[in-house]
C-alpha cells in the first residue's frame, strides 16, 4: 500500500512542544537548573532510583545505658607572677601546767591565801613530777601548813620532802624538824606514833632517850627501815645508823593459871611447837607471859613496843579490851573477839572463834534443815 504523503505533521509538533514545556516547569518547581537534552531524552519519562547503601553486618544494640567516662582535664599549677616573701613564723609557746600551778601556789602564799595554795599543789600528781618539782611543791605545802598554824602537818611535809631528797641531806634542816617534833604536846605524839610515818619514827626515837640499848635500837630499825635518822649522820642519833642486831621478839600473853589456865596452856603448847619447827628458817625470840599476873598499866606499857615487836593474845576478853584501849605502837594479834566499835586502834587484829559465831552457825544449820 502506498503511503499517504499528504499526512499533516502539525499534531506531532504540538505534542513535543507541550512535553518540553512540562519538563521545564517541573525543573523550575524542583529548584533545578534545566540542562540541554536531546529531543529523545526529553520525551522519556524520569524514573527515581533509591540510594545505594553498602551492606554492613548488623550489630546487636545493648539496651543498658552506656556510661561514658570523660578524662579528667589536667590542671596546670598556677605560677605566681611575683614571688612573695613568707612571713616569719612565731615561736610556739610551751604550756607547762605544773610550772603554772606552782607559780599560782607561790602567788597565793604571797597574797596570804594558803588554802588556795594547797588546792593548787594538791591538784598535781606528786609522783609524776620531776625531783626539782617535787621539792618545790613540798616546800610550798610546808609553808602553807605553817601559815594555817598546823604544825604536825608542816613537820610531816618537811620530813617527807627530806625523805624524797637525794643524799646528802642537810643535817641542820633535819635537826630543826626534830626539835619542832619534840615540842609537840604529848597527846599529839601518842596519836601519831602509831602511823608508821617519818614523824612516828622521830617520836619513837626521842622516846628511847639519848642512850638506848641495842635491842631497842634494833627493834626501831626493823619497824622503820630506810628512815631519815638512819641516813643522815646526827650525833645524838648515831646509834640508829648502826647495823641491825638481834632477832625480832614475839611476846605471847596467855592465862596459864585460873579458870582459863587449861585453854591457855593448850594454846601455849601449840605455839611453842610451831615456833620450834620454824625457828631454823625464821629466827624469832619467843616469850610467853602469864596474862593473869599483869596489871592494866603493865599491859599498856607492853603495847608501847619498847621491849617486844609483836604481841599475841591475850585470851581473856576483858584484858583484850583494855589492851585495845591502850595506845599501841606494835601489832597485836588478839585471841578473842571484840565488837568492831570497841577496837581502839588499827594495830589490833583478832583471831578467834567466838561463841556468837558458833550460835550463828547452829542457826544457819537449823534453817537449812
Amino acid at each position: 500500500m502506498a503511503l499517504n504523503n499528504n499526512i499533516c505533521a502539525k499534531p506531532a509538533r504540538k505534542i513535543a512542544l507541550r512535553s518540553s514545556v512540562f519538563v521545564c516547569a517541573a525543573w523550575i518547581l524542583s529548584g533545578c537548573q534545566p540542562e540541554q537534552t536531546s529531543r529523545t531524552d526529553a520525551s522519556r519519562p524520569s524514573v527515581a532510583r533509591p540510594p545505594v547503601v553498602d551492606s554492613v553486618p548488623s550489630t546487636p544494640v545493648d539496651p543498658r545505658p552506656q556510661v561514658v567516662i570523660e578524662p579528667t582535664p589536667r590542671v596546670e599549677p598556677v605560677q605566681p607572677i611575683l614571688s612573695q616573701p613568707e612571713a616569719p613564723k612565731e615561736p610556739l609557746v610551751r604550756i607547762d601546767p605544773v610550772a603554772d600551778r606552782l607559780a599560782e601556789a607561790a602567788q597565793a602564799l604571797a597574797e596570804g591565801a594558803p588554802t588556795k595554795a594547797l588546792e593548787r599543789i594538791n591538784s598535781l600528781p606528786l609522783d609524776a613530777l620531776s625531783a626539782s618539782e617535787i621539792q618545790q611543791a613540798l616546800t610550798l605545802k610546808e609553808q602553807a601548813f605553817d601559815a594555817l598554824e598546823l604544825p604536825v602537818l608542816a613537820i610531816q611535809t618537811g620530813l617527807e620532802r627530806l625523805f624524797r631528797q637525794s643524799d646528802p641531806i642537810a643535817p641542820d634542816t633535819l635537826e630543826a624538824l626534830i626539835d619542832r617534833a619534840n615540842t609537840l604536846p604529848d597527846d599529839l605524839k601518842q596519836l601519831h606514833r602509831r602511823s608508821g610515818s617519818q614523824l612516828a619514827g622521830v617520836i619513837d626515837a626521842l622516846a628511847l632517850g639519848s642512850a638506848p640499848n641495842p635491842a631497842e635500837v634494833a627493834r626501831w630499825q626493823r619497824r622503820y627501815p630506810n628512815h631519815l635518822l638512819s641516813r643522815v649522820p646526827l650525833a645524838r642519833f648515831s646509834a640508829f645508823q648502826a647495823p641491825i642486831v638481834g632477832t625480832p621478839k614475839m611476846t605471847v600473853l596467855l592465862p596459864l593459871t585460873g579458870p582459863l589456865g587449861t585453854a591457855g596452856r593448850a594454846v601455849r603448847d601449840g605455839l611453842v611447837a610451831a615456833w620450834a619447827d620454824a625457828s631454823t628458817t625464821v629466827p624469832i625470840e619467843l616469850s610467853v607471859v602469864d596474862s593473869t599476873t599483869l596489871s592494866n598499866p603493865e599491859l599498856a606499857q607492853l603495847a608501847e613496843g619498847l621491849t617486844t615487836d609483836l604481841i599475841v593474845g591475850p585470851l581473856d576478853r576483858n584484858r583484850l579490851a583494855h589492851l585495845a584501849e591502850a595506845t599501841s605502837q606494835i601489832p597485836i594479834l588478839g585471841l578473842n573477839r571484840l565488837p568492831v566499835e570497841s577496837l581502839g586502834h588499827d594495830q589490833l587484829f583478832q583471831f578467834a572463834l567466838a561463841i556468837e559465831d558458833d550460835a550463828s552457825s547452829a542457826v544457819e544449820w537449823a534453817q537449812q534443815r
